[in-house]
């Protein structure tokens, strides 16, 4: 994953999104933004816009899509408590 401007919690925020978002450059040009807890969920566009609402269309799908039913939903609150701790150091 390419490590640029990451923005985790405050663009799912921003864009009103149910799950923390990481957003960052990608180095052949555009965004990619994903979803950690939810693997496979990402998107790529050429601006902050089109990536985010991208990914709207991918989040959605990504729910639609069965999935095994032993696999715990993610801890939504322990991922930014990671990203809180990694800020902060």
């Amino acid at each position: 994953m390419a490590h640029g401007s990451v923005v985790a919690g405050n663009a799912a925020a921003k864009w009103n999104l149910p799950y923390p978002v990481l957003l960052y450059p990608d180095p052949d040009g555009g965004y990619v933004a994903e979803i950690p807890e939810l693997k496979g969920c990402l998107a790529q566009g050429e601006t902050e816009f089109e990536c985010i609402t991208e990914l709207e269309r991918v989040l959605a799908l990504w729910l639609a899509t069965p999935r095994d039913t032993t696999i715990p939903k993610p801890d939504t609150d322990r991922f930014l408590d990671r990203i809180r701790q990694a800020v902060a150091n």
